[in-house]
């Protein structure tokens, strides 16, 4: 196992951007742990393996040309709850699979929390709009409010443009 401290250069970009918000200060850590690993790839002759599932794909949720940036994404196409399904039929071990899903960028962080919403309700929302191409007001789940569904589908569109990039012209 390989430890890389990026506290160093993320404390030199915040203070030579003059970044003070926890919301930029979360994306430079993102990209600095891109930079530490891309640069640990290259010394290794080896390629960068991404972590993003669906569920985060279509939620926006990771941080562009940072946290996202990978040469190969293995589990892109599953979503958040099928990869946790996943990780029980190989038996991982259970801190694992039940461990609050977390960018890890600061104390008590957790993706739910910033989300909103569950994963576990995300992703049925997801699956009937993007599998069953349902419209938002066709989405009818029971145990999920329609504000929840309105939600999940607000962020979805709000965060499309991460989907774009690079823009061509």
């Amino acid at each position: 196992v390989t430890t890389i401290q990026i506290e160093p250069i993320v404390a030199a970009a915040s203070a030579a951007l003059n970044t003070k918000a926890a919301f930029r200060l979360g994306n430079i850590m993102a990209r600095c742990r891109m930079i530490a690993i891309y640069d640990l790839a290259k010394q290794k002759d080896a390629l960068v393996v991404g972590t993003e599932n669906r569920s985060e794909k279509y939620l926006g949720y990771f941080t562009r040309f940072g946290d996202e940036a990978s040469d190969i994404e293995p589990i892109q196409q599953f979503y958040k709850t099928q990869v946790r399904q996943l990780a029980a039929h190989l038996k991982l071990p259970q801190e694992i699979i039940q461990k609050h899903p977390s960018a890890g960028l600061w104390d008590n962080q957790t993706d739910e929390q910033e989300l909103g919403f569950t994963y576990e309700a995300a992703d049925k929302i997801l699956h009937a709009y993007l599998d069953e191409k349902k419209t938002g007001s066709a989405i009818e789940l029971s145990n999920i409010p329609k504000a929840t569904v309105n939600a999940v589908l607000a962020r979805v569109a709000s965060q499309h443009f991460k989907l774009e990039t690079p823009y061509t012209i």
